[in-house]
């Protein structure tokens, strides 16, 4: 009822003979100003100010008493034409009740047309998208797509610039080139996807599903992915400042060498997260879990850290943190030669070529850990646990790992030399050419382990359990085998001249 009054005022109003006279009137009063701003004297220094200013205002206050005095018109109003008869003036005096009804008539009408003019959002089904697809279109601005459940697709070059994807399903795809920015995503799933060099600036992705999801090269500027799912995430060389991750999981993502420059993760999960050599320059991480992330050479400079959850996440002497801030009474783990990290836990952590030599690793357990390269030549490893990680070209050399369990790894070309291994599990390894010379092997467990071409030479194996063992080319010259099981051995072409063997007996 109001709208339709409003409606036949406005008309009302429109059809006024005034309006055109009013339209007039301010093209003039746009002239007069560019003829008065004309005539105002430039101000070319601070001691011309206050004169000029003075001149310039007895130009307007001159105009300004010829209106009221209703006199004759100066020469610079004659100049702009705005003498007016008495009549036009009279004729377009308002009352007040008249100049308040048109000027909300106008307004009305002004914010109606600003809605007019922006161009509702057209709507397409799954069908009519992928058929468009299809069909060759790319542009897809300012569009709702709704309902698209697909998998395993591929999408090149398409423009979803402004555009609504409502309960979308876009499972293990490939998104190459898209343009994704201010777009919006209601309650979508990307799991297991892949984002290429796609423009994402600006979208909200809030509270969608990443899980798996891998970012390569993508520009994610000042994007929202507040309450998103991203476990296992990966962004690799992406572009991540002013992005909101609040309350967002990133459990497990991979962040390493990233740009988190004044990034938000107040309240996010990044759990055994990898954040090597990450920059988290100005980044709120207030109440953030960050356990069992990687920090090394992370730089923290001018991040929030207030009631962060640092407990057994691993940095080295290359991390950066504030003065103000105390890493070493987080929980969190020095990871560097010589640290005391007695029964710390590494999972799924990239450990590979770093330096631990000397370190205190007692009763430490390594799950799914990359420990390729790492050294950790006479450190103490006793009771420590490693499970599926990868070990290849790893130094053991003079280290203590009495009693560490090592059972079905893969031990291949690692060197163990002078190390001391008593008690500890090896059965069911893969020892193919690995390097025990001089090492402590006392009642090692050794059951069907491969040992074939491994060097042994002078190594200890007193007690040692060998049944099943292949020890086919193994060297084991100058061994101690007294005691050991050698059930079921296979020593086709071992080399055992100076081996004492269970019996006591010393091979010529």
């Amino acid at each position: 009822m109001m709208i339709s009054a409003i409606e036949d005022l406005k008309r009302a109003f429109e059809s006024r003979s005034e309006i055109e006279r009013i339209a007039e009137l301010q093209q003039e009063l746009m002239a007069l100003r560019s003829q008065v701003q004309s005539e105002f004297k430039p101000i070319d220094d601070e001691s011309a100010s206050k004169t000029t200013a003075q001149e310039n205002q007895a130009i307007v206050q001159q105009f300004l008493e010829r209106v009221d005095r209703k006199t004759e018109p100066t020469e610079l109003e004659v100049a702009v034409e705005v003498v007016r008869s008495e009549s036009d003036l009279q004729r377009m005096r308002l009352s007040d009740e008249e100049f308040k009804l048109e000027r909300l008539l106008l307004l009305v009408g002004f914010y109606r047309e600003e809605d007019d003019e922006i161009a509702p959002k057209s709507e397409l089904s799954e069908a009519e998208f992928l058929a468009q697809v299809r069909q060759g279109r790319t542009d897809f601005s300012n569009t709702e797509i709704e309902n698209v459940d697909v998998c395993q697709q591929r999408y090149g070059g398409i423009i979803l610039e402004n555009s609504t994807l409502s309960n979308t399903h876009f499972k293990k795809c490939y998104f190459n080139s898209i343009n994704f920015s201010q777009a919006i995503s209601v309650d979508s799933d990307f799991s297991d996807s892949t984002f290429n060099l796609c423009q994402v600036l600006e979208a909200d992705f809030s509270d969608s599903i990443f899980h798996n999801v891998q970012f390569y090269g993508t520009v994610l500027i000042e994007s929202n992915f507040h309450n998103t799912l991203l476990k296992n995430a990966v962004f690799k060389d992406a572009k991540l400042n002013k992005v909101n991750f609040c309350k967002a999981v990133l459990k497990k993502a991979r962040l390493s060498e990233a740009y988190l420059r004044e990034v938000n993760l107040c309240e996010s999960d990044l759990s055994q997260a990898d954040l090597k050599k990450a920059n988290l320059f100005n980044a709120n991480l207030n109440n953030a879990n960050l356990s069992g992330a990687n920090l090394i050479g992370a730089s923290f400079k001018g991040a929030k850290l207030n009631n962060t959850n640092f407990k057994a996440a691993i940095y080295d002497s290359q991390t950066y943190f504030d003065r103000d801030f105390d890493i070493a009474k987080t929980g969190a783990y020095l990871l560097e030669a010589g640290s005391n990290l007695e029964k710390a836990t590494f999972l799924d952590y990239d450990l590979s070529s770093h330096n631990l030599r000397g370190a205190n690793l007692a009763q430490a357990s390594f799950i799914g850990t990359n420990l390729i390269n790492a050294n950790f030549e006479g450190t103490n490893l006793q009771g420590a646990v490693f499970k599926e990680v990868k070990l290849s070209s790893a130094k053991f050399s003079g280290a203590n790992l009495e009693k560490a369990n090592l059972m079905k790894l893969d031990l291949k070309h690692i060197d163990f030399s002078a190390a001391t291994l008593n008690s500890s599990n090896l059965s069911n390894t893969d020892c193919y050419y690995t390097n025990f010379t001089g090492a402590n092997l006392c009642n090692v467990d050794f059951r069907s382990a491969n040992l074939s071409a491994s060097r042994l030479v002078g190594a200890n194996l007193q007690g040692a359990d060998l049944r099943g063992a292949n020890l086919r080319n193994a060297d084991l010259t100058g061994a101690n085998l007294t005691g050991a099981n050698l059930g079921g051995v296979d020593l086709t072409s071992a080399k055992l001249k100076g081996a004492t063997m269970p019996d006591g007996t010393v091979v010529e």
